[in-house]
């Protein structure tokens, strides 16, 4: 199947990743994810430790070099081609929960089937973290999720905090 299926995320995605993740220059420990080390754009990985500061030109870089290793992942689950509205929200998604866990949901099924509306509100299924070693709805996350279906259904980008 030859898809036409864009190689990256638009302008649009690239700012509204920005607004819902902020860019803390200084590495700190994520309580949602775990305690994890996170640094610049939500980045984490195992060069980011205590200690870890990056500048601004490298956060930069750094988002926009993951959110190219997201865009290749993602394309590797979809077996239609999507709009751009459709592909940023995806990333969105992916870009915060991991390509590889979006890419075999059941989010992504629905997209292949081509059921648009039932995709869209798998959305609302990313919205929980882990508290004390239970998943638990979150606030923010809900937000976020409500953002990326209007991305998907409308091609609305405002959603940012």
């Amino acid at each position: 199947m030859n898809l036409l299926i864009p190689m990256t995320f638009s302008p649009d995605l690239v700012d509204f990743v920005k607004g819902w993740e902020s860019c803390r220059l200084k590495a700190y420990q994520d309580k949602n994810d775990g305690a994890m080390w996170t640094c610049g754009w939500g980045q984490t990985g195992p060069d980011i430790m205590a200690g870890t500061t990056w500048t601004q030109e490298y956060a930069d870089s750094r988002l926009a070099a993951t959110l190219r290793d997201v865009a290749v992942g993602l394309r590797s689950y979809l077996f239609r081609q999507p709009s751009q509205q459709q592909f940023d929200a995806l990333g969105s998604l992916a870009y915060n929960e991991g390509y590889g866990k979006i890419g075999t949901s059941g989010l992504m099924s629905r997209f292949n089937e081509g059921l648009d509306t039932e995709c869209a509100l798998r959305f609302l299924l990313w919205n929980k973290e882990t508290i004390n070693g239970v998943l638990v709805p979150s606030e923010g996350l809900t937000k976020r999720r409500e953002a990326e279906m209007k991305i998907y259904t409308d091609g609305d980008y405002s959603g940012r905090p």
